[in-house]
């Protein structure tokens, strides 16, 4: 009975140091940084020091709100180092992700999908161009690749135009596969998710092209041959 009772004191007590930390965090946080919202506050294994998360951004800051510490946080066990920040980012990412309507994309289904990408490409990217070659690899393997836009350059441009004529186009698979060709797309104007995209993107604190996103959330920037592709989503993904 004592046991269980010792039990239930700490259990109490945690969650209200928890309670006390997370309001003063808050008002902290508000008040540095109103525009920035908190998706969660969590106890990190170090006493005292917790976890603040905004979509897939993460800092650390003391139970006081006086210290703040932006980087990653890393365990030793056996010898060997886990990223517990990268973790905190990868389930982020996947919710983020997730919540983007599939409709948005453009897709090239694998006839036999055994897992998916989410690709953040452009039209005029080098690496964003190799990658496409070989997507027909990609799906022979199980891989659907879905692709969200993020023009390296601003509206009103050239590149940020053609995306918008690949995403309006009637056929937008053969018309981003064109495109990436170096072909230059008809010019088109509809209600495009474009805009939303980048947005998106933004959020995940991404700004180059390609990303990779795993469908579990990890993220893999810049290009990865076909074949270390489909190893890295057998290994990972």
């Amino acid at each position: 009975m004592l046991r269980r009772l010792l039990i239930i004191s700490l259990s109490l007590f945690t969650i209200s140091a928890l309670a006390d930390a997370e309001k003063n965090i808050r008002a902290q946080m508000n008040s540095l940084m109103p525009e920035v919202s908190i998706d969660s506050i969590e106890a990190t294994p170090i006493p005292g020091l917790y976890q603040v998360a905004s979509g897939s951004n993460v800092i650390y800051i003391t139970a006081d709100a006086k210290y703040v510490i932006q980087g990653d946080l890393y365990a030793i066990e056996n010898n060997q180092l886990t990223n517990i920040t990268d973790a905190q980012r990868q389930v982020a990412t996947k919710k983020i992700i997730d919540n983007v309507d599939p409709a948005t994309m453009i897709i090239y289904p694998a006839e036999n999908e055994k897992t998916y990408v989410t690709v953040i490409t452009d039209i005029d990217c080098t690496y964003c161009r190799a990658l496409h070659k070989e997507v027909p690899q990609l799906n022979a393997a199980g891989i659907t690749v879905r692709y969200m836009a993020f023009p390296r350059t601003p509206p009103g441009t050239e590149s940020y135009d053609k995306m918008i004529s690949v995403w309006c186009s009637p056929d937008k698979k053969w018309a981003l596969s064109d495109a990436k060709k170096g072909n230059k797309p008809t010019p088109l104007k509809c209600d495009h998710p474009i805009d939303a995209h980048v947005e998106i993107v933004r959020e995940l604190g991404l700004n180059v092209t390609p990303v990779i996103i795993f469908a579990n959330g990890r993220v893999v920037p810049g290009y990865l041959p076909a074949q270390q592709l489909i190893e890295a989503v057998a290994a990972y993904g």
